[in-house]
């Protein structure tokens, strides 16, 4: 049996090969953050473990954390996960009024600046990204 080539901590990781030579946690990690070796800091409240993971250079502050296939970033509280421009509009702003669904202005779906979300309709939602694609 192949084991995963990562050396961790000065020792070698024991368990069996998945993909590129790594283990299935290591592959995941890759996967997730790009780096088989980052580990997810989960020490400390919600709100600061949320802004560890926000890169506000730019005009769209970029979510650095774990994504969902879709690219939508995903953070973990009270161990369910959450859409992060969700979080941060009700962090930041307030309520997500019901029945409306937050829209990425910008259409990067990591970004997390509530200058570029806003409240809508899922129709109207729909109609800006086919609008977006068709631009």
């Amino acid at each position: 049996m192949k084991t995963c080539s990562i050396v961790e901590l000065g020792s070698r990781c024991s368990q069996a090969v998945k993909g590129r030579g790594w283990c299935g946690k290591h592959y995941a990690r890759w996967q997730r953050h790009g780096d088989p070796l980052k580990v997810l800091v989960i020490m400390g409240d919600d709100v600061t473990r949320f802004w560890s993971y926000v890169d506000a250079s730019g005009p769209c502050w970029e979510w650095t954390g774990a994504t969902f296939r879709e690219g939508y970033g995903m953070f973990q509280v009270d161990g369910a996960p959450v859409l992060t421009h969700r979080y941060v509009w009700e962090l930041l702003v307030g309520p997500i009024p019901e029945g409306l669904e937050i829209d990425h202005l910008c259409r990067v779906r990591h970004c997390v600046n509530p200058d570029h979300l806003e409240p809508v309709t899922s129709a109207e939602n729909s109609r800006r990204r086919v609008l977006a694609r068709t631009a």
